[in-house]
């Protein structure tokens, strides 16, 4: 039996939706274990942790937590590269890192408005 596209669609924004929090968790670790002592480990989780929601958010058109990632990922791949961060570039992260959070907050909650009760 085929499957609806917008039926797979809705599962697939769906999914993405309840996986926001930990997405965002695991940026916030990363960073947060970059301020503590920089490790091209962490670096490297930190870049593609933000590069991977870049590309989802921008496929569900929440355009405000795209950009936010893309930015995180530009900063990311630059410490992965250079070998570490500079206090201007952590606190550009920690101020992105609130500006995802609230975007993820706004998008999960218009995702509940919008959605029908299961």
């Amino acid at each position: 039996m085929a499957t609806d596209p917008m039926e797979a669609l809705r599962r697939a924004r769906g999914e993405f939706t309840r996986g926001l929090p930990d997405r965002l968790t695991k940026i916030r670790d990363a960073l947060t274990a970059l301020q503590q002592g920089f490790d091209g480990k962490h670096a490297e989780q930190f870049h593609v942790a933000s590069h991977a929601l870049t590309g989802m958010a921008a496929t569900f058109e929440a355009h405000e937590m795209a950009e936010c990632a893309h930015s995180l990922s530009v900063l990311g791949r630059r410490w992965r590269k250079g070998g570490a961060a500079t206090p201007v570039e952590m606190e550009d992260a920690r101020r992105l890192v609130g500006r995802l959070d609230a975007a993820v907050t706004a998008f999960v909650t218009g995702e509940m408005a919008d959605s029908p009760d299961e």
